[in-house]
């Protein structure tokens, strides 16, 4: 192991932006994020980039400092008063880390609220550039309010390198628009035409209640018992690409069949899941399988909205080996989720979590029962880095002399459910990253999975109409 450098970045004027607003009651899903938080399974998201060239590490620090400020989480703490109720508050003695190293591989901590920092950056040199890892707390942050720091971070830079005014080119925020982060829109139109199906709703959240699904390698222990606390190698991950002529390729075939990506990608991780299974603990996945699917609820009103949960969360049961056929599969997706979306049922979780809310001691309760809650999770981006308005170079974002080669996005994983994937399309290239539990799946076997769902995600569908598969 190399040696490392551990900075704790320092403040500068304006550091307090949106102290006003401390201290800040936690929503009711950053409450669900806190105490879903454990030394087995830190709650904690990460987004690793890969440049070429020599990244110059006391601008990366300032940056973050710039960064973190401007979505005013840089000296967040949590709270929590004799009454029981949880606050953000902010602590002058916390700072945004960064740590670099020249040498060796990283080790990451787990990210502890009550003393922050609520995000950290560490970064690595390696043989022709260097490699960032943003690490951000779930309860502060989902994926898409996650990469909000990214992109902050690599205009930041880019200006630093040029001499320029660190946010320039870069849209102000609008810290008090945290005040409404938790809002669900259910008292707008469009929410009220559809809450007499609402009910539906309940009924199909009823059904995943006491519907058995599988769960990965059933013969592991799927709860806490025994289980060690993340290693140091945490996370583990391995991730795969498709070309940008291979995503040419397979973007016109889906449009012929009218299948939109995400769905084909769902449809080939169900599929995928269950091949793989069969071949390498040689039993099928018993029941349905279940994904869990993040749904962004960023309105027009959220284009100033500093980085914040604003997802919620669906369920999707099939059974791979009822319906063979993968066009057909994507098809029942896609019809799934766009009644969800159409009926306004995305809604649905969070108004569960705000229920359950009511009193901290069931939502602690409801996440301390440590059981599956689903066989795996497929987080889509999109296109995390589009319009930063920096220079590209074959498709390549260039910031401060550097070229950003490669993203990788990582969720977290659950007990029951050690496997989790996130994709992102960045440079014409499409990346799926699978975050896995190295105690119980090793890298072979994930390498193994990955390669399976590449060739099937490869097969093109052709025009034949498919049936809608059963939900």
């Amino acid at each position: 192991m190399g040696s490392s450098v551990s900075r704790q970045v320092g403040q500068n004027a304006g550091a307090n932006a949106g102290g006003d607003l401390f201290p800040l009651a936690l929503s009711s899903i950053e409450r669900l994020h806190l105490h879903d938080d454990w030394p087995e399974f830190p709650n904690q998201i990460f987004a690793r980039v890969r440049f070429r060239g020599e990244l110059q590490p006391e601008l990366a620090a300032k940056a973050l400092r710039i960064a973190t400020r401007r979505h005013v989480w840089h000296q967040a703490v949590v709270r929590r008063t004799p009454t029981g109720r949880w606050f953000w508050e902010q602590d002058e003695s916390v700072k945004p880390q960064f740590v670099w190293s020249d040498h060796g591989e990283q080790a990451f901590e787990r990210i502890d609220l009550a003393r922050g920092p609520v995000c950290r950056l560490q970064g690595r040199r390696l043989p022709e550039g260097s490699e960032l890892t943003f690490q951000v707390h779930h309860a502060v942050a989902d994926g898409v309010g996650g990469m909000q720091y990214l992109r902050d971070w690599l205009v930041i830079y880019d200006n630093l390198a040029a001499g320029k005014s660190p946010e320039q080119g870069l849209e102000a925020l609008e810290p008090a628009l945290l005040r409404q982060r938790n809002r669900l829109g259910i008292l707008k139109p469009r929410y009220l035409l559809n809450v007499w199906r609402q009910a539906i709703g309940l009924f199909g959240a009823s059904k995943f209640l006491f519907r058995r699904f599988a769960t990965i390698a059933a013969t592991a222990p799927t709860d806490s018992r025994g289980e060690g606390p993340a290693d140091e190698a945490w996370p583990h991950y391995r991730a795969i690409t498709w070309t940008a002529e291979e995503l040419v390729q397979l973007r016109n075939a889906l449009r012929s069949a009218q299948v939109s990506l995400n769905d084909w990608l769902l449809a080939g991780v169900f599929h995928g899941l269950d091949q793989w299974h069969r071949q390498q603990f040689g039993q099928e996945l018993a029941g349905w399988v279940r994904l869990i699917v993040p749904i962004n609820l960023r309105t027009a009103e959220d284009r100033r909205l500093p980085a914040a949960n604003r997802a919620s969360l669906v369920q999707l049961d099939r059974r791979p080996g009822w319906e063979p056929d993968p066009l057909g599969l994507a098809r029942g997706i896609s019809y799934e989720l766009r009644l969800i979306r159409n009926w306004q049922l995305d809604r649905m979780f969070l108004l569960l979590v705000r229920g359950m809310s009511i009193s901290d001691a069931w939502l602690r309760s409801a996440v301390s029962r440590r059981r599956p809650r689903a066989t795996s999770m497929l987080t889509n981006l999109g296109k995390p880095l589009l319009r930063l308005g920096l220079p590209t170079e074959r498709g390549k974002i260039l910031t401060g002399g550097l070229r950003l080669e490669e993203l990788d996005v990582v969720g977290p994983i659950r007990f029951g459910m050690p496997l989790s994937f996130a994709v992102a399309e960045y440079g014409g290239e499409l990346r799926l990253t699978a975050h896995y539990d190295g105690r119980r799946l090793t890298a072979e076997q994930v390498e193994c999975l990955l390669g399976e769902l590449r060739e099937r995600i490869l097969r093109l569908p052709d025009d034949a109409p498919g049936k809608v598969s059963p939900a």
